[in-house]
């Protein structure tokens, strides 16, 4: 039994450093494009609570349904580990 355990635990070890390896040598670099301009200018996390303007102003904010996604998806993962 423990024979097993530890093999299927070296695949998994070994599966998830081919993974960073593919990610690592088959991905190019992304570069920045000169679209919009002042989204551009908006760096970090600081201008989304600055709280200047409305929410149409800023287009990095999460829509409605990308919150109930996120707090469902936590929701859910929550039960997976209980229950794993």
């Amino acid at each position: 039994m423990i024979k097993v355990a530890s093999r299927i635990l070296a695949v998994a070890v070994l599966a998830c450093f081919a993974v960073v390896m593919f990610s690592i040598c088959f991905t190019d670099t992304a570069h920045a494009q000169g679209g919009d301009k002042a989204l551009a200018e908006k760096k970090g996390l600081e201008g989304l609570f600055a709280g200047k303007g409305t929410k149409a102003d800023d287009p990095r904010l999460a829509k409605p349904w990308q919150k109930y996604l996120a707090l469902g998806s936590v929701a859910v993962t929550v039960i997976v580990w209980k229950f794993l």
